[in-house]
């Protein structure tokens, strides 16, 4: 038998070494991070925009932030100043097509502001709740708001607010439970996640129709317990629940449904789904509660990010709260504890 020089062993592994070595390093994803180290009002963030004038709003449990890619401005209550945010824990913002901001408090109702005053309006409706869950804007321009409370529409122009007629309609079980989550998609209609199933608002109809998990059906919703939707480049509607991601087939009769599997490393990382966002027509981004999943569409295949304490450029926090890409294509994700991340592209690095 022909001996084998052990130098050309050791050159061999070595060489496998590196080659996969590059392979990871390729397949990783650097990201840079903006917390209270670099001015930022509280490292628990819930949710970004970037508005059309520039500037990055980031709502935090401790502040509304606004940064202008150098320094940040921090908005708080004040109890001397009746023009100060309500509360300081903002869940959600919304900018709509006339460029105003509105912002949900968890406890101070709804605000929009002022931006020739840089102030903040109230809006007081008896009966409504106090937490806003989510906003958006309909194709005549009215307002929704979901919250803990049920569903909502404002008037900009008559800027009242009240209840939703088509809310009458829902079956009085969801009535009595909190909304949490609301989109417009491409077709105009409207969706909405509660804790009892999803809702889609048809434009054409003028009704609700309703989804729903069911334990006998495999393709049925993931789980009732929505919190999050989104609308891909294809204009499929995707939806992050408590128990897994769910896409709505094209017939709208059925959903295509993502687990996590303990120990199979194509499985999604986590069934606790918080915010769903497409970068492109083929990537899919979602946060989830054990960090960051990117799901190639036409492969199937997830792209995985998680914190690493002994790398600078790896997520700060595994608890993916909202993930927002502006318009110049540039990713925003929110974690919990973590502050503000943003992935490192060639020509952009925040720190």
């Amino acid at each position: 038998m022909k001996e084998i020089n052990p130098k050309k062993i050791i050159a061999l592994m070595a060489g496998l070494f590196f080659w996969i070595q590059s392979t990871a390093q390729d397949n990783k994803i650097n990201f840079s991070r903006l917390t209270t180290k670099e001015g930022l009002s509280s490292n628990s963030v819930c949710l970004t925009l970037k508005d059309r004038y520039g500037f990055l709003w980031v709502a935090t449990e401790d502040g509304l932030n606004r940064f202008d890619g150098t320094t940040f401005k921090i908005y708080k209550h004040d109890n001397k100043n009746h023009k100060s945010l309500n509360v300081n824990h903002i869940k959600t913002l919304f900018e709509d097509r006339s460029g105003r901001l509105w912002i949900g408090t968890n406890g101070g109702s709804l605000q929009l502001y002022d931006r020739r005053q840089d102030c903040f309006e109230n809006f007081k409706v008896t009966g409504m709740s106090k937490a806003i869950t989510s906003i958006c804007e309909d194709l005549e321009g009215n307002i929704w708001i979901t919250s803990y409370n049920g569903l909502y529409i404002l008037n900009p122009k008559s800027r009242l607010l009240n209840k939703h007629p088509a809310y009458q309609q829902l079956p009085e079980g969801l009535r009595a439970k909190p909304l949490l989550y609301t989109i417009k998609d491409s077709r105009n209609n409207i969706w909405i996640g509660s804790e009892n199933g999803l809702y889609v608002y048809l434009k054409k109809t003028g009704r609700f129709q309703q989804f729903l998990h069911h334990e006998n059906n495999k393709s049925s919703l993931a789980d009732n317990y929505i919190t999050t939707i989104s609308e891909d480049k294809q204009k499929r509607i995707w939806i992050g629940t408590q128990n897994g991601l769910s896409m709505l087939q094209a017939d709208q009769k059925g959903f295509k449904n993502y687990k996590h599997i303990p120990g199979k490393q194509q499985s999604i990382s986590s069934n606790l789904i918080n915010s769903i966002a497409p970068e492109n027509e083929e990537k899919l981004w979602i946060g989830t509660e054990n960090g960051l999943d990117i799901l190639n569409l036409k492969t199937g295949q997830f792209r995985k990010s998680r914190p690493d304490k002994r790398d600078r450029n790896s997520l700060t926090n595994k608890s993916i709260r909202s993930i927002y890409f502006d318009n110049d294509g540039i990713s925003w994700l929110a974690t919990y504890q973590g502050g503000l991340n943003n992935m490192i592209k060639t020509s952009t690095c925040l720190t």
